[in-house]
């Protein structure tokens, strides 16, 4: 999964996981527990329309879902520590 994103970004893609989809998906499965009512008639209907573009059979595991595009550069970047202050090598 690490190669695949950083390969799309190396071309210039966006790449965004959308695992929270499939959790509640997974959930449904499981009765919807947790959700009221009007929640588990909304997440259905996503799910039908999700399995009407995805080819997904029994017993498959979807562990992953993300979206791929192309955007802009970002406008801030996350604050990195120096490799040399995080990681020792010793031989």
């Amino acid at each position: 999964m690490q190669r695949l994103w950083l390969t799309a970004n190396a071309h210039g893609l966006a790449f965004q996981p959308m695992t929270a989809m499939l959790y509640v998906f997974a959930r449904m499965d499981g009765g919807g527990a947790g959700l009221d009512e009007r929640d588990r008639r909304e997440f259905a209907h996503a799910r039908v329309e999700y399995l009407r573009l995805f080819a997904v059979n029994s017993g498959d595991a979807e562990v992953l879902a993300f979206r791929l595009g192309v955007a802009a550069p970002p406008t801030a970047r996350s604050l990195r520590r120096p490799l040399a202050e995080i990681l020792e090598l010793r031989d």
